[in-house]
């Protein structure tokens, strides 16, 4: 840090102090500056490793509701609709403990769509801008929220449904959380959705499945915002690409995250009535440039349906999360009853693993959806408030005796600070 000085005159004790009064986000784009400031930020303010919770979100017309077991504990937050009967809550996805809330309702001449992010621990919620009109108002189609963990940013991919039956897409819609509007960013020729197949943001790209199922769409959530296509596991069967809702349910694989990688489930129907999961998971090798990386599938493991249907009630893997940790997650329903198993996975790699005996995590009673997440708890606030509100007050806090009182360094770290983050991080007057 020392021949860093002259470039930002603060000591290396002092600099520690600042970052670790800062969000972790923070401290995660504070890392690209200069490498002195990546070994200070790695070395002297290592991130907490934190265990992830199972969220279940339960979806339901005027209220809506977040649960979070954590062994036998369980945490509940209510999501209201904004007044309309027939309105519903969302939950799109969940990065770093915030959340992203969709409300759909058929008031009015057009409907509303309203999208929230939000951090349930603190409080804190904030309205974003809405995406631009769809050009077909048959379907509004499907939102992913991610988080870019080397730029640091949180965005939203809007991939638009086509009135169309060919489901063709020309652009997605992305928001970066802090700025005002959305913008489009353009798909290779062919590109297209497969709305059913679900679409999940996984270490810093989004993906989903192409109409057929037979290719994974995938988009870079870096500044180049690179959409690519890739092959999909041997198993996943092509489907007939049609718009009728017939010929999309023929395709028996689903997107999820399997242990910060992108996995496949892909569903196999055996008399009578069994259901068998191959679990397949995309391998990343060659460093971190995604653009030069060997990309290969491997399935991680094949299961069978738990209990034969955990009781003889409809059963499916449970979206967009169908992993968490050594346990597989299981949804079953039957008329208005809706439970959550998990079951430990036991077996080797490649081969029929063996579950363990499921585990009921919840059980409701509800007309709704229900889907699954990873969660981490956080007290950090939204990534669009400003960077300054942390640093220059609390600095003024600190008892060193070259910072308490010094207006002109105080100005500096100011000054800097201001100049090296994004535009949307600037001091509030």
């Amino acid at each position: 840090m020392a021949g860093d000085e002259s470039f930002f005159p603060v000591p290396t004790d002092v600099f520690v102090s600042i970052l670790m009064l800062l969000p972790t986000s923070t401290r995660r784009r504070l890392r690209l500056v200069c490498k002195g400031w990546r070994d200070v930020v790695d070395e002297r303010t290592p991130e907490r490793q934190v265990r992830t919770k199972v969220l279940a979100f339960i979806s339901k017309r005027q209220s809506s509701r977040a649960l979070v077991f954590d062994d036998d504990r369980r945490r509940e937050w209510t999501f209201p609709s904004s007044g309309c009967f027939a309105g519903v809550v969302d939950m799109v996805g969940t990065c770093n403990g915030l959340l992203c809330l969709h409300e759909t309702a058929p008031c009015g001449d057009r409907g509303v769509s309203v999208l929230t992010v939000a951090n349930p621990v603190t409080g804190d919620t904030r309205r974003l801008p809405p995406v631009p009109p769809a050009r077909s108002h048959r379907s509004l189609g499907r939102y992913v929220f991610g988080y870019h963990p080397i730029t640091g940013r949180y965005k939203v991919v809007h991939v638009p449904s086509s009135s169309s039956s060919s489901w063709m897409l020309d652009a997605v819609q992305v928001l970066d959380l802090g700025e005002a509007s959305w913008r489009e960013v353009k798909v290779p020729l062919g590109a297209s959705c497969n709305h059913s197949c679900g679409a999940v943001s996984v270490d810093g790209s989004v993906y989903w499945l192409t109409a057929r199922a037979d290719q994974v769409m995938s988009l870079d959530l870096d500044d180049d915002e690179h959409v690519a296509f890739l092959d999909t596991p041997p198993a996943v069967r092509p489907v007939k690409a049609s718009s009728s809702s017939s010929s999309v349910s023929q395709a028996a694989c689903r997107l999820t995250n399997v242990q910060a990688r992108l996995g496949v489930a892909v569903m196999r129907h055996e008399p009578p009535a069994t259901t068998k999961v191959d679990v397949w998971v995309l391998e990343l090798e060659g460093g971190r440039d995604r653009r030069r990386q060997r990309r290969r599938w491997s399935r991680r493991y094949s299961v069978v349906e738990p209990n034969g249907g955990a009781g003889g009630s409809w059963s499916w893997v449970t979206e967009p999360h169908f992993t968490h940790g050594e346990y597989v997650l299981w949804r079953a329903s039957l008329l208005s009853k809706r439970r959550l198993y998990r079951c430990k996975v036991r077996g080797g790699k490649d081969d029929r693993a063996e579950l363990g005996p499921p585990e009921l995590i919840m059980s409701e009673e509800f007309y709704g959806a229900l889907t699954t997440f990873a969660y981490v708890e956080t007290h950090e606030p939204l990534p669009s408030i400003s960077l300054m509100v942390f640093v220059v007050p609390m600095v003024a806090r600190q008892d060193h005796g070259k910072i308490q009182g010094d207006v002109r360094l105080n100005r500096q770290i100011t000054a800097f600070f201001g100049g090296v983050m994004h535009e949307d991080m600037m001091l509030k007057s």
